[in-house]
């Protein structure tokens, strides 16, 4: 019944799309399905749940920055090992942010590594609870961090630790909050001067980074082709941050 109700859609496409909109199409399709697979299996694997793309609308949020906000979407997995190459070998004395951490992927990943602690910033009740319950259920022998912890607040009023820190940044909100969450860093580091490296993939907003005074950037790479990605052409770009100076 299945391959009959394929073939239909097939013939109604060439008769509608020509051939190469209806290869467009099977392409279009196919890299859907490669994406799922990858995704899926990645969350079979640890009885997770960090697959898919879930738009702002259908979520619960009493922010008022919920306008500025952007739909939640996993970093994808090949990225995520490319970023935390860009780090250093040893990070057990950094604590690891993220912020629009959503179902908490990311948070997962970097607790194969040393970190001190790892928090997710997320302001959604349902991606939250999420976060929570794959905290709790994820198993990893690599696993080297298990102080993990999602908080369900606005990013703007997150206080940032006192303590070396790697921010991570997935293009989480739009120029409103992002001012305000930078604000608060530079606010941080004023009364703190400590070791401070951020990670942004997807940095549509790297301008005002490169504005702030104490900053700068220390490493651009593109990131591999990845199955489990998202398609966006313009999401091809990791970047990594440096604090320097006394902030002042």
């Amino acid at each position: 019944m299945s391959l009959r109700w394929a073939s239909r859609r097939l013939i109604a496409s060439f008769r509608q799309l020509g051939p190469r909109g209806t290869l467009g199409l099977v392409r279009k399709n196919l890299a859907w399905c490669a994406r799922q697979y990858v995704n899926r299996r990645f969350d079979r694997r640890y009885h997770i749940d960090t697959s898919g793309v879930v738009l702002l609308a259908d979520l619960t949020c009493n922010s008022a920055n919920k306008a500025h906000g952007v739909w939640y979407e996993p970093t994808p997995l090949r990225t995520l090992a490319c970023m935390f190459a860009m780090l250093p070998t040893d990070v057990t004395d950094f604590t690891f942010i993220d912020f629009g951490s959503g179902k908490g992927r990311t948070l997962l990943y970097a607790s194969n590594f040393n970190f001190r602690r790892i928090i997710g910033v997320e302001f959604t009740r349902e991606l939250h609870a999420t976060a929570q319950s794959n905290i709790r259920t994820y198993r990893n022998p690599k696993q080297r961090c298990r102080d993990i912890t999602s908080v369900c607040m606005d990013a703007v009023e997150f206080p940032l630790p006192e303590e070396d820190s790697v921010l991570y940044f997935f293009h989480p909100f739009r120029e409103e909050v992002m001012r305000k969450v930078l604000e608060n860093i530079a606010q941080s580091y004023r009364r703190c001067p400590r070791k401070l490296l951020i990670l942004y993939y997807h940095p549509q907003l790297n301008a005002m980074l490169e504005n702030v005074s104490f900053l700068r950037r220390r490493q651009e790479r593109p990131v591999p082709f990845d199955f489990s990605a998202e398609p966006c052409v313009y999401r091809r770009r990791l970047e990594l941050y440096e604090a320097v100076g006394a902030g002042r």
